[in-house]
């Protein structure tokens, strides 16, 4: 059941959220080395980097203060704080690397190979991962690809060895980081129209990430953080739908805001 629900015949195409080309089946970099069971566990949502990606195409400056303490890596002991954070470095990691953010990337790279450690999946952040991160540091368009595919890739490897909950907190830690980062900037930028269409345009995301975390929900790790997206979910059933596109208004954004700080600042604490 758990692996239907998972399965290609039943995700849908959530790429075309924000970036169509993203689209993981038909955008595979030659030099990538690809875990053959991705295939069948399709990456569901959107990456954290097709998310900071709309941020810099917004015209957001980038602000430094917004990533998750690099010093909380080490303070992390639970099997779903690890999981979360994992999520919420990586998220971290998509944003500062679209703004070519060099030091703050490798940090957060550090910090993504502690909790992979402690989650013992460390053998999907290999030496030739990390070796070509840093090797593309400079080249956005290639680190883009890159990292995309590690999302892909970790999220196969995690459901074909029966670790299904963890790849399901994983991705909710990444996408709620998406949120908060999105918020914040959002919060804070004169032009906000695009981060609210995009913001507006996960609602799409939540409707199906529930269904995901549902799956495991007899865990009580996933259950927790079900209980989280579900607080989401009741304020994206606010968004609206206008001339065939869907629409944020302030006072939707403002309870977004305040949901994503609080929710964030839980899962992020030691």
């Amino acid at each position: 059941m758990k692996k239907n629900i998972l399965s290609l015949g039943m995700l849908l195409v959530f790429f075309v959220v924000l970036f169509s080309s993203c689209n993981p089946e038909s955008d595979k970099p030659d030099d990538i080395d690809i875990v053959e069971e991705v295939d069948e566990f399709v990456y569901p949502i959107p990456t954290p980097f097709e998310i900071t990606q709309m941020l810099e195409n917004s015209g957001t400056a980038f602000i430094i203060d917004l990533t998750n303490n690099k010093e909380n890596a080490k303070s992390y002991f639970s099997e779903k704080s690890k999981a979360l954070n994992l999520g919420v470095y990586g998220a971290d990691l998509s944003y500062t690397s679209t703004y070519n953010m060099t030091q703050e990337t490798r940090e957060l790279l550090a910090c993504s190979r502690i909790l992979t450690d402690g989650l013992e999946i460390s053998s999907m952040f290999n030496e030739s991962l990390v070796g070509r991160v840093e090797e593309n540091l400079e080249n956005k368009d290639s680190l883009y690809k890159i990292v995309s595919e590690s999302y892909y890739d970790t999220f196969g490897f995690l459901n074909n060895n029966g670790k299904g909950e963890i790849s399901v907190i994983i991705l909710a830690g990444g996408w709620i980081e998406g949120i908060y980062l999105a918020t914040q900037l959002a919060s804070m930028s004169m032009e906000q129209e695009q981060i609210l269409l995009g913001l507006a345009e996960q609602k799409i995301t939540v409707n199906s990430l529930i269904p995901l975390l549902e799956n495991y929900k007899d865990n009580k790790d996933v259950a927790e953080v079900l209980d989280l997206v579900k607080q989401f979910k009741e304020i994206f059933d606010k968004v609206e739908q206008k001339d065939e596109a869907l629409f944020m208004n302030e006072d939707t954004f403002n309870e977004l805001l305040t949901l994503a700080e609080e929710i964030r600042a839980e899962i992020t604490a030691i």
